[in-house]
This record gives C-alpha cells, structure tokens and sequence, in this order.
C-alpha cells in the first residue's frame, strides 16, 4: 500500500505566522494530541484552539482503508510535507493517497469548501465492456440511494 504525495495548496491569504507566536503553540499542541490520540484510529480527527488571529484548526481525514497506524503514519507524512512545502502559512491543505490534511486559522466546521478542492482521474479504462461497468455503476448507486433515504438511517 502506498502513501504517495499526491498535491498540495497553500492557503496564502491567511497569512503566515512568527516563530515563537501562540499560534505556532497551538499549531504543536493539536498536532500532539492528534498524533497521540485515539481518533486517528478511527480515521478521522478534527480539533481547534485559540480564537481570533491565533486561532488554529486542524482536520485530518484518512483513507477508509487507512486507519489505526496507517493513518498516524500518513498524518506525520502529510505534517511535514505541509511544513516543507507551507513553511509558516496558517493556511494548507495537502493530499496523500492515504490521507488529506487541512490547517487552517479559519473555523470551516459543517461547510462546504468548493475552493480547495482536489480531483484525480484514473487512466486505467472500465474493461472490454463498458455497458457492464455502467450498469454495476447504477446499480451500486441506486442501492446507496435507497439506504440513505431509508427512515432507519
């Protein structure tokens, strides 16, 4: 299983911050507890500190397939390409195959970004049918509509 370096955004209209500073001690703090904590053995985990120009936010997502110490492994892998490839913004967003991670001096909690947004595309092509590979791809959507517009879920 790879854990390659895919992409990554620097979020420079937040600026960046000064050695030293409380945001950069909260930036460690979080990026302690994320990485000894028990979330990312779940695969997700999403903390904030601090208020203001030091507010600090960070949200870690993993792979579904990539949890426990793939996934710690990944945020480690994915903390210090930001850093190299970030060196000081409050802002960035980076994406491995196992992993995306966002730091942010701005609460993003329960919103949609449309502007930081990634997309890959698979050259491998669907098989010698690709009428087959449409249908399993209705069929497997249609199965996910109808269990998540069901009253139970």
């Amino acid at each position: 299983m790879t854990n390659s370096y895919l992409n990554h955004k620097c979020l420079v209209s937040q600026g960046k911050y000064k050695p030293g500073s409380v945001h950069e001690k909260s930036l460690e703090a979080i990026i302690h507890a994320i990485s000894v904590g028990e979330n990312v053995n779940s695969g997700y985990d999403m903390m904030s500190f601090g208020d203001g120009p030091d507010l600090v936010c960070v949200i870690l997502q993993c792979r579904g397939d990539s949890y426990g110490s793939k996934c710690r492994s990944c945020f480690a892998s994915a903390m210090a390409g930001l850093r190299r490839r970030c060196p000081r913004y409050k802002g960035g967003i980076i994406w491995f195959d196992q992993c995306l991670l966002e730091i942010s001096s701005i609460d993003t909690v329960g919103q949609l970004n449309y502007d930081d947004s990634f997309c890959m595309s698979n050259a491998k092509n669907v098989g010698d049918n690709p009428y087959l590979f449409i249908l399993k791809w209705d069929t497997l959507f249609d199965n996910i509509s109808r269990i998540a517009i069901t009253e139970k879920n």
